[in-house]
């Protein structure tokens, strides 16, 4: 992974997604990372490989180990904290070994939570112990938290996924047609916008709403829509193209 895409701070998890004394592995930029809140309410981020046996840490579990905050290592013990990453305790030491424990560390990702959102500093360096510089401030005002997340795996690389399907700037060009707008943004007249969506969308546009609007619909989100006519019209929408395309 190219080093353009690190020393950048990165949404890894929604605050609610993090329940107290709990974890999970995520990967960003292809590296394993476990994510968690400690019984202290402090969320963390570390790599999610054990330096003595290349265990998954999220297999273990949180731990206090002398009033300090620890992730156990499912395997053979060693505890790190989930501040700091460093290693506190080798349970098979004995009292009359002097070896230094504090000298193993797991990569530590520092975290930054606000606004129901935990974002994660993905340092070029993976030994540096440097503070970040700040996380991104969004200014969002009485805003607390998100009310509707959205979660996909793309199956394309990031560039792809950019070009193809997160790009903000296409909709108000391509995404016209009536079950893209929102009933407050009422009906759209122009007609040189509606052929020219109709012309870009028929091919690939179309087809993509279909197969995913109606999915969309069939979700808890349901329950929220004050007309089941919307949802008819998708499956009529996505049984017409899916007859269309059977029949090339």
């Amino acid at each position: 992974m190219s080093d353009l895409l690190r020393d950048l701070w990165y949404f890894a998890a929604t605050s609610a997604e993090l329940k107290r004394g709990k974890m999970f592995r995520r990967e960003i930029l292809g590296e394993p990372v476990l994510l968690g809140r400690d019984e202290e309410g402090k969320a963390f981020a570390m790599r999610d490989i054990c330096p003595h046996r290349a265990v998954p840490l999220s297999a273990g579990r949180i731990v206090a180990e002398n009033g300090v905050q620890t992730v156990e290592c499912p395997y053979h013990g060693w505890r790190f904290g989930t501040q700091d990453g460093v290693c506190k305790v080798i349970p098979t030491l004995l009292s009359d070994q002097p070896y230094e424990v504090d000298r193993i560390r797991v990569r530590r990702f520092p975290t930054y939570e606000a606004n129901g959102i935990v974002m994660a500093f993905v340092s070029a360096d993976p030994r540096s112990n440097e503070e970040p510089p700040p996380a991104p401030q969004f200014d969002l005002g009485d805003f607390r938290e998100p009310k509707f997340v959205i979660h996909r795996i793309f199956a394309a690389t990031m560039d792809n996924a950019v070009v193809g399907l997160m790009d903000p700037a296409h909709v108000p060009y391509v995404h016209n047609q009536w079950w893209w707008r929102p009933p407050s943004a009422g009906k759209r007249s122009n007609k040189n916008s509606s052929s020219r969506a109709s012309a870009v969308g028929r091919s690939s546009v179309t087809r993509r709403a279909a197969i995913r609007l109606p999915i969309a619909c069939s979700s808890a989100a349901t329950s929220r829509l004050k007309s089941r006519a919307c949802y008819r019209a998708f499956a009529g929408k996505w049984s017409r193209t899916k007859s269309r395309d059977s029949s090339r």
